[in-house]
């Protein structure tokens, strides 16, 4: 184990950091996919850190993406960590001690303020237990049973008024998404959030490389309103949908915008809906039908520099499913 080094990436390595990823587990993982979220993101390029075995092999991989988090005024330099593996054969504490702590440090030289993740079960403990990560929350997405749902609302007046449009080429919309944006976050001073410009979108949901975002914007007499990413998969023979993320300027635009997401997703035979919110919406989702059965996620902090106080209260975050590599 002594000849075992930890290193930073260098150009190349993300061929054998996807193998590394294919073996370890069962999410598609492809080196073009690597790059997408570590090199090409619309923040600046990640943290990664390797195992290198004394024949050159990598062992194991752990990276933290660099993100620009907003709070009331303030800009902090955070960090989403992702993408934790070592080799089954090599599969201990010392070695994962080894490769977190000499990430941590990269963090402290690059100024990062904290890191967030939402770790696994399996790793959470030992982040928890060994390695000082605080618990913001464990929360459970909201679930909905498309088959019991509620209809689309369209005898309801702003419901009538609503129109969707399928974008396939975000590039012709540029102003309109950083409008949006710009018109949401005035009520965003009391969140945590990070930008979801133009930049960010574009390369969340149009330009990923292995998952496919149906992203719709939403016109309310003529004028654009808000957008919503969604996302379709299947496992056991069974089809779920996820509402993404959502842009909307206000809450009764926001309501409707997911009634009209569910008519989407009726068309294609969906089974359940789920989708991540902060406190404010819980009750008015829980009101059509909502429940909070969904799978559930540990939401983490580990403090490196600077973390304000209002991140441990997961109700001060703008938390959506777009925050997380999983979706």
């Amino acid at each position: 184990m002594d000849d075992i080094i930890v290193r930073q990436y260098t150009e190349g390595d993300e061929y054998e950091i996807t193998d590394l990823l294919t073996i370890s587990g069962t999410h598609l993982r492809t080196a073009v996919y690597w790059r997408w979220s570590n090199i090409k993101t619309p923040f600046s390029r990640s943290i990664c850190v390797v195992l290198e075995a004394h024949d050159k092999t990598i062992i194991g991989h752990y990276s933290i993406m660099n993100v620009k988090l907003f709070f009331n005024g303030d800009v902090y330099n955070a960090g989403f960590g992702g993408q934790l593996v070592i080799h089954p054969q090599f599969r201990n504490f010392k070695l994962l001690w080894k490769l977190l702590n000499f990430a941590w440090e990269k963090c402290k030289e690059n100024k990062i303020d904290f890191v967030f993740a939402f770790p696994n079960a399996n790793i959470w403990p030992i982040k928890y237990n060994m390695m000082n990560w605080k618990l913001v929350n464990e929360f459970k997405s909201l679930e909905l049973n498309i088959s019991d749902s509620f209809g689309n609302g369209k005898d309801d007046v702003l419901s009538s008024q609503l129109e969707f449009e399928r974008i396939t080429n975000l590039g012709d919309f540029e102003n309109t998404i950083d409008r949006l944006w710009n018109e949401n976050k005035i009520n965003m001073k009391s969140k945590i959030y990070i930008e979801k410009n133009f930049r960010f979108v574009s390369w969340r949901f149009f330009r990923h490389p292995l998952h496919h975002y149906p992203f719709f914007l939403v016109k309310n007499n003529g004028k654009y309103v808000g957008w919503v990413a969604l996302k379709l998969y299947n496992k056991n023979s069974m089809s779920y949908g996820h509402i993404v993320d959502v842009v909307a300027l206000g809450k009764d635009h926001y309501i409707w915008i997911v009634k009209e997401a569910v008519s989407f997703f009726k068309k294609y035979n969906v089974n359940i809906l789920s989708l991540w919110c902060g406190e404010n919406l819980k009750k008015l989702f829980k009101e059509l039908g909502f429940k909070e059965t969904g799978f559930s996620t540990n939401f983490g902090i580990k403090i490196i520099n600077n973390v304000p106080e209002t991140a441990m209260d997961i109700n001060a975050w703008d938390l959506t499913m777009s925050y997380s590599d999983a979706f």
